[in-house]
């Protein structure tokens, strides 16, 4: 986590694009607009990127671990006690409580209920380890090599999501090269720090070039569906990679050369709250939709109305974190 005097605008506005596709995935019946053909690809694997990036390897066990605790396992079991008592009263009702007991409890000690934080705490420990032993005094060459190696696991992990491993540690290998890819990012000093009107140029033509890419093709026809959680990388997971890879620099390069707003930045600095939260906003946002009579507008206006809800669930999100932030900030890590 960046404290809020070091916080750098590319990287809360890569986080904030990342966690807005995110709530999207999490919007039921989401697929029915056309934006997962543009953020499939980049939209959690950047998400390690930026992570890698930020992650610092120089410190002792007993720091990292410290680290780790307050940042993600706090969050990840605050929040996961919270929903559980939220819905214990209809468990209780239903005479499932005991049976609910279990299951939560298994599931948030197999990391199962946020498989993101579980994973991304999977790929730091992994990271340190490998730092530990030969990264910190490898170069950066031989840190991408050892990114490929773990990009490559694709291969294997293809189609797999029916053995998921604890915490999402089968994911966790092919997210460590993006991780590592991050670190490499900060290693080389690969940022552009003033931004002018040719790499903005640059930037624009990049990314509406992916975007005229991503909208020519047929994924599922050809085969390259992606689904990194659940390890589905199509039948041309080769091709995938590839197209990941290219659309987290479109999107980076963007994000270093452009300000992207407010509420971009606001969800990229809460964005482990967002991931938390937005689906609370969903669920608020749903009532009032219902209450309204507006239910069947999703089918009229898809595209639009889930940018509208998605967007409101991240200001719920966003209101939510900075109350959080200011009354209970170790639930969220610490304090900005």
């Amino acid at each position: 986590m960046i404290s809020q005097q070091k916080r750098i605008h590319w990287v809360d506005s890569a986080r904030g694009v990342c966690i807005f596709f995110v709530m999207m995935t999490h919007a039921d019946k989401a697929e029915l607009t056309i934006f997962p053909h543009f953020f499939r690809p980049f939209f959690i694997p950047l998400f390690f990127v930026v992570s890698g990036y930020l992650f610092n390897a120089n410190r002792n066990w007993k720091d990292f671990l410290q680290r780790e605790w307050r940042g993600l396992i706090v969050p990840y079991l605050c929040i996961s006690f919270f929903w559980f008592l939220l819905k214990s009263p209809l468990a209780l009702y239903r005479g499932q409580f005991l049976n609910y007991v279990v299951d939560t409890f298994y599931d948030i000690m197999t990391g199962r209920i946020y498989w993101f934080v579980a994973c991304l705490c999977v790929v730091q420990l992994g990271y340190f380890i490998l730092h530990k032993i030969y990264l910190h005094k490898a170069n950066w060459y031989i840190k991408l090599a050892t990114a490929t190696l773990f990009l490559l696991t694709i291969f294997y992990l293809n189609n797999s999501a029916r053995f998921h491993l604890w915490w999402n540690a089968d994911t966790a290998l092919y997210a460590m090269g993006y991780f590592i890819l991050g670190a490499i990012i900060k290693e080389t000093n690969f940022i552009i720090k003033n931004a002018h009107a040719k790499s903005r140029c640059i930037s624009f033509l990049l990314l509406l070039l992916y975007i005229v890419v991503s909208y020519s093709i047929n994924w599922s026809a050809i085969g390259l569906d992606y689904d990194l959680h659940n390890n589905n990388f199509g039948l041309m997971p080769f091709v995938n990679l590839l197209l990941s890879l290219i659309s987290c620099s479109v999107v980076l390069y963007v994000c270093m050369n452009f300000n992207l707003g407010l509420y971009i930045k606001l969800l990229g600095e809460y964005s482990i709250v967002v991931y938390f939260l937005s689906g609370t906003g969903f669920t608020i946002l749903n009532f009032i939709i219902f209450g309204l009579g507006l239910s069947n507008v999703n089918m009229l206006y898809p595209n639009l109305y889930y940018l509208s809800y998605c967007f409101l669930a991240g200001i719920f999100s966003i209101i939510c974190a900075k109350l959080l932030n200011k009354y209970a900030p170790a639930t969220i890590g610490k304090k900005r």
